[in-house]
């Protein structure tokens, strides 16, 4: 049975959630770990659209107030975005499923090798 993380959306309106769960849906066999949708405030890793993130001091505000999860900048354009981990997506406003799914399970593999309890 494979770990279970949990995710969750930061400033997503409920059309940008649902496309992001159906990717989940059909991308589970591709998934190195499982991966459950709860709330903001108990997720390990939560998904932001960075652009309604204005400054990186906003951004920096965010990681402390979520101190433990690990953030996910989600843009058209992260060219010029200092973050660790961004997943970039289409104009269309989808993310391209295979580059969510090789963010996903880069997370959880960089989370097995450091043996981190989220």
């Amino acid at each position: 049975m494979l770990k279970k993380t949990t995710l969750a959306f930061l400033n997503f309106n409920e059309s940008q959630q649902k496309i992001f769960t159906s990717l989940l849906v059909l991308s589970v066999r591709e998934l190195n770990q499982e991966w459950d949708i709860v709330d903001k405030d108990t997720a390990q890793v939560i998904f932001i659209p960075y652009e309604t993130i204005i400054t990186v001091k906003r951004w920096n505000e965010i990681q402390k107030t979520y101190a433990k999860a690990i953030l996910v900048a989600y843009s058209v354009d992260l060219n010029d975005l200092n973050v660790r981990w961004k997943l970039l997506k289409k104009e269309t406003h989808l993310p391209n499923r295979a580059a969510l799914i090789k963010l996903l399970n880069d997370i959880a593999k960089e989370e097995s090798n450091n043996r981190l309890v989220l």
